[in-house]
């Protein structure tokens, strides 16, 4: 799957984050703050990367 997150580099410039990875189901039902919580990303190697990298 694909996530993105936008994201303001240091200067102020729209510079927004992309992610490469699968969905993997999980139960965190033992942990209190996480119920709500079914899926999780778990993002590729190439971890995540500004757009502008990308160019």
């Amino acid at each position: 799957m694909s996530i993105y997150s936008e994201d303001i580099s240091g200067n102020g410039q729209v510079d927004n984050l992309d992610a490469e990875g699968v969905a993997i189901k999980k139960n965190l039902s033992s942990f209190p703050n996480w119920q709500h919580v079914k899926w999780c990303c778990q993002i590729d190697s190439s971890g995540i990367i500004h757009e502008s990298d990308l160019r």
